[in-house]
């Protein structure tokens, strides 16, 4: 299994990528990993860089961190995954990038090269509160709506619940997020307020704080908002991954952490191309009808 002609560092990280899942394993590399080598390691950058599709209706913007040994990131490696629901349907992961320099190049540069491998259009970008990511999609898609992510502010409340309340607290955010108008999702804040603010003050603060970035998402059609506000798939996904990051605790660098992730995500294929969004004919109309001209006919 040993990598043929590599550079001392590459050969430590390739093996160390291996050990973690291993370890992960209970001592095997399950099957199609187990014949991995490099070539097949390498792939992760034919996979980040294969052509896509020319319009995604919705892509979401996701984040973890991971710890590394290397200096230059002694305080955690920001890794971003973008995840894009196609025409069909299907959610996809577009691929896996490792934050470095500031954020308004960065972001410029991995949409861009997501417009390069063929995406010329995008109807609405979910993403969390990062001030350079709107600037970013604006200069490469100027027509797409840009929403703050539900996914993120249900998981930053829920992160705040005891077990036993989890359910309960996540039935009155959906109350919330599925509400027919902005007027009726006001008063279906205030019912949650008046049910949580004295357990839960904190998540009650982050609906008020935030409420502003959601006053585009009201001007959809509720098919629109059901996608976008369904986030079993995201959090699927993100649990998988974090689970690769806790398992493995330090990486040796943030390339060694983004071909532990590609493998995961290799190992999950679920997690890629094998989920279709729920009611997605109803959903689909609305888009078209809402996106006029803007989605392929076929």
């Amino acid at each position: 299994m040993r990598p043929q002609s590599l550079p001392v560092g590459e050969h430590l990280e390739f093996m160390e990528v291996l050990g973690e899942l291993t370890q992960r394993h209970n001592g095997s590399v399950p099957q199609p990993l187990s014949g991995l080598h490099h070539g097949e390691l390498a792939g992760y950058e034919d996979w980040q860089s294969r052509p896509l599709d020319a319009v995604y209706p919705v892509i979401v913007i996701d984040s973890l961190t991971v710890k590394t040994r290397d200096a230059a990131s002694a305080g955690g490696v920001a890794i971003h995954v973008i995840l894009g629901l196609d025409c069909e349907g299907y959610r996809h992961v577009l691929g896996l990038w490792r934050a470095d320099g500031d954020a308004g190049p960065f972001w410029l540069t991995a949409l861009g090269e997501l417009k390069t491998r063929g995406v010329a259009d995008v109807c609405v970008v979910c993403c969390d509160d990062n001030t350079a990511i709107p600037e970013a999609v604006a200069a490469t898609w100027p027509q797409a709506v840009v929403q703050r992510s539900v996914v993120r502010l249900t998981r930053a409340c829920l992160h705040y619940a005891t077990r036993q309340d989890r359910t309960p607290l996540a039935q009155s955010l959906r109350a919330i997020q599925t509400a027919a108008s902005e007027r009726a999702a006001t008063v279906a804040l205030e019912a949650f307020a008046k049910r949580w603010q004295v357990q839960y003050p904190a998540v009650v603060r982050l609906w008020r704080e935030h409420w502003a970035d959601f006053a585009a998402l009201w001007k959809l059609p509720p098919e629109v908002r059901r996608v976008i506000y369904t986030t079993s798939h995201v959090e699927s996904m993100n649990t998988a991954l974090r689970k690769v990051v806790r398992d493995h605790g330090q990486f040796a660098s943030g390339q060694t952490a983004l071909a532990a992730l590609y493998l995961a995500l290799q190992e999950e294929r679920s997690l890629d191309g094998g989920s279709k969004c729920p009611a997605w004919k109803p959903a689909l109309q609305a888009f078209t009808v809402t996106f006029d001209g803007r989605l392929p006919i076929p």
